[in-house]
């Protein structure tokens, strides 16, 4: 399969990819709340998003702070 037509089959992922192969990225560590505000305070940040039967969906560094604000963190548990 060609992988710009990979789709999304069990999380959690074992791997990321994007149209031209997969990345060479290795899993950190689990992240609540405080860490990602903390990671958008200081650099850049991708976010990707995986649901199963779909492919990734990479949100562009640039919309990450407003993805964050607008989409994430308003649906996110308090619980991390």
């Amino acid at each position: 399969m060609r992988p710009d037509q990979r789709v999304v089959t069990r999380l959690p992922l074992t791997e990321l990819w994007d149209a031209h192969g997969v990345l060479p990225l290795a899993r950190g560590r689990v992240v609540g709340r405080k860490q990602v505000a903390d990671l958008l305070r200081r650099a850049w940040v991708t976010f990707v998003l995986a649901n199963c039967s779909d492919p990734l969906t990479w949100v562009a560094p640039e919309d990450g702070h407003r993805f964050w604000k607008d989409d994430v963190k308003p649906t996110w548990s308090n619980r991390m």
